[in-house]
């Protein structure tokens, strides 16, 4: 019997022209020790236009939550940023400091 283990995670790479690498692969657990299996290099074909393409890679909802937070852990955010966390959570703070403010200058309590 033998348990796997996705293996999602992305890293920065150089201070200057910053590439990300996205490191794929599985975890195999034995009784017999640990293995990982990786990919092996993408191998671009061109195809006609009207050919059906079938996807590079087929991730559960937990693998894609693992690889957003890697890519954040890396430095990456979205392009928009509305809808956030940490920007619902700065504006959350704000209003606060605001409330603060109006309610000791109109001596409300």
């Amino acid at each position: 019997m033998y348990d796997r283990q996705n293996i999602v995670r992305v890293q920065k790479e150089g201070l200057i022209d910053q590439f990300y690498n996205l490191y794929v692969g599985v975890k195999t657990f034995r009784e017999g020790g640990v293995s990982i299996s990786v990919p092996k290099p993408l191998e671009f074909e061109e195809l006609p236009e009207s050919m059906d393409v079938a996807p590079l890679l087929q991730m559960s909802i937990t693998d894609c939550q693992v690889l957003i937070d890697s890519l954040w852990d890396a430095g990456l955010r979205p392009s928009e940023g509305t809808g956030s966390a940490g920007s619902l959570a700065a504006t959350q703070g704000h209003l606060n400091d605001m409330r603060k403010i109006v309610f000791k200058h109109l001596k409300i309590k």
